[in-house]
């Protein structure tokens, strides 16, 4: 697997704030730095 870091921009379509982080951190782990929340 590559070990790139991933940057993300825009919106997540999900029905709550803790969903996302929840599936984020799942399943982009340590490859996502931060989270937007806003």
């Amino acid at each position: 697997m590559s070990n790139h870091q991933i940057h993300l921009v825009g919106s997540i379509p999900l029905n709550s704030a803790e969903l996302v982080f929840d599936i984020v951190g799942r399943y982009l782990g340590n490859k996502c730095m931060r989270i937007p929340d806003g």
